[in-house]
């Protein structure tokens, strides 16, 4: 199943369509993203330009996301199979029970409540990511200025305002260009956890 790009990525290419040193930001960043021949340095670098990015944008501090909250979390978490990969490799703790119902849901279409919808990666009773450091770019990308409880995932009435990270957001995008095939986490998974 294909997935779209994240809302500030549409965003901001839109952004970049009118304004021709971000196009030639886009397309600095596509050269830079293919002289990597180690899939592994290419994500590593990756992630700390896109956190470096963030941490240096000028809206941040708009941000009214903290540790702890996670009400994004509850989204199904969009990923390339590079991502995956990477994150395979480090060994990450999951929840096995979560990704069994996640797996069975996206692939079978078995019905899934509110609370099954966590992201694998969560623990739940800490309300923290599990594999922060090597989190996916959708949760790098993730920032709001609306109140975080509006990103709840049944919450469909109020509005979610994103920052916008421009220059982030674009790095994304182009790193979606060049490798376009997005996917869900379950998805992405090699073996069919149901079966296990």
């Amino acid at each position: 199943m294909k997935r779209s790009l994240p809302h500030v990525v549409r965003q901001a290419q839109i952004k970049a369509r009118k304004e021709p040193e971000l196009k030639k930001y886009i397309i600095d960043q596509m050269r830079r993203l293919t002289s990597f021949s180690n899939p592994d340095e290419l994500i590593r670098w990756l992630y700390e330009e896109v956190d470096r990015l963030i941490a240096t944008d000028r809206d941040l501090k708009n941000s009214t996301c903290h540790k702890g909250c996670h009400f994004c979390c509850y989204h199904p978490i969009s990923l390339s199979p590079k991502e995956m990969n990477y994150l395979n490799r480090t060994k990450p703790d999951y929840s096995e029970a979560r990704l069994k119902i996640q797996y069975d849901h996206f692939n079978h279409g078995a019905p899934i409540n509110y609370e099954q919808r966590a992201c694998i990666y969560l623990d739940k009773i800490k309300g923290e990511c599990s594999v922060y450091k090597n989190r996916p770019l959708i949760c790098r990308l993730t920032h709001v200025v609306t109140e975080p409880v509006n990103c709840h995932y049944e919450n469909d009435t109020t509005p979610i305002e994103h920052l916008p990270l421009t220059e982030a957001a674009l790095l994304i995008g182009a790193f979606y260009m060049i490798y376009p095939e997005v996917e869900i986490i379950p998805t992405l998974i090699k073996e069919d956890p149901v079966s296990n």
